[in-house]
């Protein structure tokens, strides 16, 4: 049986067209890691200056629901996170951002993030005047 000449082009154009979708999709997915690198950023460079605009960074990085957000850049915006809200004053938050640092940095095996964590899991402690639980965070680096 003979293939009709249109049903050849018909079938190129198909596999053409996966394959330019396929390419699309990954250059898509790349250029959303630069951005959510780019957010992670500027959320650093705003904790002192403007810490609600570094919120408002950090978490469109940790909010991220299309894909899976690399842990180096996931790390970037907790800790901005853990920061801005420590500035501001919002001590459960910078609590609970804290614990995702020293976590993600465990997992990373990335001991100066773990510090980090820790750290300001103890500034955390004083900042709600409890001194002997803050003493007992820092004893424990």
């Amino acid at each position: 049986m003979k293939t009709h000449p249109n049903g050849r082009i018909f079938l190129l154009l198909i596999v053409y067209l996966a394959l330019a979708g396929q390419n699309i999709f990954a250059q898509s997915f790349f250029e959303d890691i630069d951005q959510l690198e780019e957010l992670a950023s500027r959320s650093e460079k705003l904790i002192k200056s403007n810490p609600d605009s570094s919120i408002y960074y950090a978490k469109k990085v940790t909010n991220q629901k299309a894909y899976e957000v690399p842990d180096s850049i996931s790390i970037k915006a907790f800790k901005s996170l853990a920061k801005a809200n420590y500035v501001l004053g919002n001590t459960i938050e910078s609590y609970n951002h804290s614990t995702k640092v020293i976590a993600l940095a465990e997992k990373l095996n990335d001991e100066p993030s773990k510090l980090f964590g820790q750290v300001h899991l103890g500034l955390t402690y004083l900042l709600q005047d409890k001194l002997r639980k803050s003493i007992e965070v820092f004893e424990d680096y």
